[in-house]
């Protein structure tokens, strides 16, 4: 069975980071990994949320119903204040661990 991952992006007003260059990216590492993206996010197994900016308008709050989330805020990533390249090597690194919970699980 083929795990779904949303992804949730902000308007991009302010942003620190190229949201469209970050979505591919995440994209490029979902292919990889042989997860998918999918834009119903009532049927996901994880949710990224693309924030570009630290003002972070997406609210992981707002989807605690989602089990596995990453957070990007701008150039922080799940809490943790990184460079840009670190930023995508962090998601690669939770989206395989969360890609061998669902085959373990």
């Amino acid at each position: 069975m083929i795990k779904a991952i949303g992804i949730k992006c902000c308007g991009g007003c302010n942003s620190e980071v190229d949201i469209e260059e970050t979505f591919k990216k995440i994209q490029d590492i979902l292919e990889k990994l042989h997860l998918t993206i999918a834009f119903d996010l009532s049927k996901v197994d994880g949710l990224v949320i693309l924030n570009g900016c630290s003002t972070a308008c997406i609210k992981a709050e707002d989807f605690s119903q989602i089990k596995n989330l990453i957070i990007i805020n701008g150039k922080n990533s799940n809490f943790k204040v990184l460079f840009e390249d670190e930023i995508m090597l962090l998601v690669a690194q939770e989206l395989t661990k969360v890609g061998k919970q669902w085959r373990n699980g």
